[in-house]
């Protein structure tokens, strides 16, 4: 038995599209850099460079993990304030 299993087989595309480049990787690890990346597509949608439905949808994506850091700050902060005050 000479199968070949699915990680072996050659991948054969047929029509294939060639795919666009990935997006370069944005650092959005503070509140200041989604705040940032916010103001980058809002100026890209008033020049018209992106869509206003590709913006929404970014500024929408983008106000979350907005948000996701600021529960996460609030959350460090009481936990050193309920920290220091058990001390």
């Amino acid at each position: 038995m000479n199968e070949l299993s699915i990680e072996n087989k050659p991948l054969i595309l047929m029509n294939a599209e060639e795919l666009p480049s990935p997006t370069p990787r944005i650092n959005l690890s503070t509140g200041e850099d989604v705040r940032r990346e916010m103001a980058r597509v809002y100026r890209e949608a008033r020049a018209g460079t992106l869509g206003t439905n590709e913006a929404s949808k970014l500024f929408y994506m983008l106000g979350h993990i907005l948000k996701a850091h600021e529960v996460i700050v609030l959350e460090n902060r009481l936990l050193r304030l309920e920290s220091y005050r058990n001390k």
